[in-house]
């Protein structure tokens, strides 16, 4: 399947993990078709998962979210992710507190509750948007995903807007909530 804008959406949010041998990580967000199209509201997300394997720690932060392959992201809703091997490594930052990464989640949640901020960036920031998505797509990970023509959704970690300490590699497992479905 080629890129396309109206497959292809992207969001902001929160997400929070923690490891002990068994672990847990969830992602709350918004996200938005890149098309433009009005048609295309603004989505809540919500991606969580269980880890089991070796380490220890854990992180809050604001993460950046996509979805590919995707017209419409309720077809993502109830879709079991894929398990996978992964490693987290967080240290904290010199420039980033506690405090710091707690202020700005709670600046991120406020945006998310009222949703339509989403639709109020810049027409620049909505490109810098179109531009992540389309260097995602065209990475090794976003290669895989248009070899498979299924619908997915990807997860990004934003450097220096968290804080954590954690070290662990583990299995991971879960499942995709969308637009705020049970």
């Amino acid at each position: 399947m080629a890129y396309s804008l109206a497959t292809t959406w992207a969001g902001i949010g929160i997400k929070v993990d923690g490891m002990i041998i068994v672990g847990a990580d969830s992602f709350e967000g918004s996200a938005i078709r890149l098309d433009g199209s009005p048609s295309a509201s603004i989505t809540g997300v919500n991606v969580s998962s269980i880890r089991f394997g070796v380490g220890l720690g854990g992180s809050i932060g604001t993460s950046l979210f996509l979805a590919f392959n995707t017209p419409n992201l309720a077809w993502l809703h109830n879709q079991e992710l894929d398990r996978d091997w992964g490693i987290a490594f967080a240290v904290p930052g010199v420039k980033v507190t506690l405090g710091n990464a707690l202020s700005q989640a709670w600046k991120a949640l406020k945006t998310l509750k009222k949703g339509s901020d989403l639709l109020r960036v810049s027409p620049e920031q909505f490109e810098k948007l179109r531009d992540v998505a389309a260097k995602v797509w065209a990475s090794r990970e976003g290669g895989a995903v248009a070899a498979s023509n299924k619908s997915t959704a990807l997860i990004l970690d934003i450097p220096e807007a968290g804080w954590g300490a954690e070290i662990s590699a583990y299995l991971a497992w879960g499942k995709v909530m969308v637009g705020g479905k049970a």
